[in-house]
This record gives structure tokens, C-alpha cells and sequence, in this order.
């Protein structure tokens, strides 16, 4: 098999959450170049998606004393910088909050390199989580929850659309969304692409260890949302900016006939 064949079987094992099987794909494909920039590049590219930060960096450490050369890619201290943020050893975060809060602030959208994927009325700004609960930054409103507080905390995996630029037109997107007394409902983006918050991945392992967290993934074969399904509100709103824009280019080209008209 080609480097490309196996990177893209990598793909595949990647949207099935088989990470062990992905990656020993990606080591197939590198053993095939392991002086070649674009093997190599797509390596770390996958290894990073996957949030394996520890072995993208070493693959790109590998990579830098082969060549002597740098990755068109990512810089090599971006990738050291997500490995830190997300305070991964050997691929895991590790972290105690015994020793003290972590604090997670929303990054705007030129850190996150694209605007926010879910788009709410009521964006969380900042998070920070202790041993004792969880405080939520909405809207500039400041709320405190023990963890036990929280009645309801699910991550939603689904398939969106990259855009037109894009060699590849998807990828998994995570939502998480907490709820809590009061019919209160914060959401976040905790992807490895594009995510609302620095150390999404450290965050996820957090709110697992804390809190009973409901996976659902939409990518299944046949999946369908029931009534309590978290995200209904985001795809009402994803549904109406559809319309909205459907009915704005019907407008623009019922403009541009009638001009024709006028004119001829």
C-alpha cells in the first residue's frame, strides 16, 4: 500500500475512535518516507487531530534531526505549545486539581483560527474548575456549581462541513453541554479542530473525571436524536441561519431578474 492508502485507511480507523489501529497505520506510512516533508507533515497533521501531542512532537523531533529542516505545516513550537496547554505526558493529561483551580478562557477567533462552530445566544466565556465544583462565565454572568450540581453533562460527536477549501469536506466536532438548576444549559466547543477553549483535551478528561459524562455520537449508522437531545437548540438556530441565507440568495436573484427586466 502507498503512504497515501494507508493515511487515509488512518482516516477511517480515526472518524471509528480506533485510535490504536490509526496510528499504527500513520507509523506504516512514515516508515515509507521518513525523510519526506509531505509523509511526515500529514503524519503529525493526523497525530494532532487525534491529540496525540506527545508523539506528533516526537515524530516532528525525529523528523528535525533527519533533516535539519521544519514542517510547512505547524511550527515545531506550536505543537510543543499544545502538548504544554493540555499538560499531556506520553500522550495523557495529567493534572491535580488538589494543588489549586485550572481556568480556562475562551479564545478568540483569530487564537482558534476560525469563528466559534457553535453558535449560541449565550456563549461561555471562561471556565474554571476546582475540586469542590465548577465556575461558568456566560454573557458576562458569573456562575458557581458544586459538581454534584450539575444535572445533566453530555459531549455530542457529530460530522460538519470544513468548507470549500478543504481537501477533505468533514470532521468530528464535540460539543459539550452542561446542565444545570434553573433549566440552565452551557455549551462549548471541545473539539481537537477549532475548539472554544486552549486544552480541550485536558478540559474533556477533567469533566470525565468529574462528572458522569454522557457520550453520544451522531456519526452512527442510523443514529437518531431523541427528545432530550442536548444540541436541539443549536440545530433549530444552525437551521434557521440556513433558511435565512436560502431565502437571501432567492431575494438576490429575484433582484437581479427583475433588473434584467427593467433594463431590456
Amino acid at each position: 500500500m502507498s503512504s497515501r492508502d494507508l493515511f487515509n485507511l488512518a482516516e477511517a480507523y480515526i472518524d471509528n475512535e480506533d485510535m490504536g489501529q490509526a496510528k499504527e497505520l500513520i507509523q506504516q506510512a512514515m516508515a515509507l518516507g521518513p525523510m519526506n516533508e509531505d509523509i511526515i507533515s500529514r503524519a503529525v497533521v493526523l497525530l494532532v487531530y487525534m491529540e496525540l501531542y506527545s508523539s506528533a512532537r516526537k515524530v516532528y523531533e525525529d523528523y528535525r534531526q533527519r533533516t535539519g529542516l521544519e514542517l510547512s505545516d505547524y511550527t515545531y513550537a506550536r505543537v510543543v505549545q499544545w502538548e504544554q496547554e493540555n499538560r499531556v505526558v506520553d500522550d495523557v493529561p495529567v493534572f491535580d486539581l488538589t494543588a489549586g483551580p485550572l481556568r480556562f478562557v475562551r479564545l478568540s477567533d483569530m487564537q482558534r483560527g476560525d469563528s466559534t462552530l457553535v453558535r449560541t445566544d449565550l456563549p461561555v466565556g471562561e471556565l474554571e474548575v476546582s475540586e469542590q465544583g465548577i465556575r461558568i462565565v456566560q454573557s458576562g454572568i458569573k456562575y458557581q456549581y458544586e459538581w454534584k450540581e450539575i444535572t445533566r453533562a453530555s459531549i455530542v460527536t457529530r460530522m460538519i462541513p470544513k468548507g470549500m477549501r478543504s481537501d477533505t469536506p468533514n470532521y468530528s466536532q464535540k460539543i459539550c453541554t452542561l446542565e444545570a438548576p434553573e433549566e440552565k444549559r452551557f455549551q462549548f466547543d471541545v473539539s481537537s479542530t477549532n475548539p472554544d477553549f486552549g486544552g480541550a483535551l485536558l478540559l474533556r478528561a477533567i469533566l470525565e473525571k468529574y462528572l458522569d459524562v454522557e457520550s453520544i455520537d451522531e456519526r452512527k449508522p442510523g443514529f437518531k436524536a431523541g427528545e432530550d437531545d442536548p444540541i436541539r437548540n443549536l440545530k433549530r438556530g444552525d437551521r434557521n441561519r440556513m433558511l435565512l441565507i436560502i431565502g437571501g440568495i432567492i431575494l438576490f436573484l429575484i433582484f437581479l431578474e427583475l433588473s434584467q427586466s427593467s433594463s431590456g
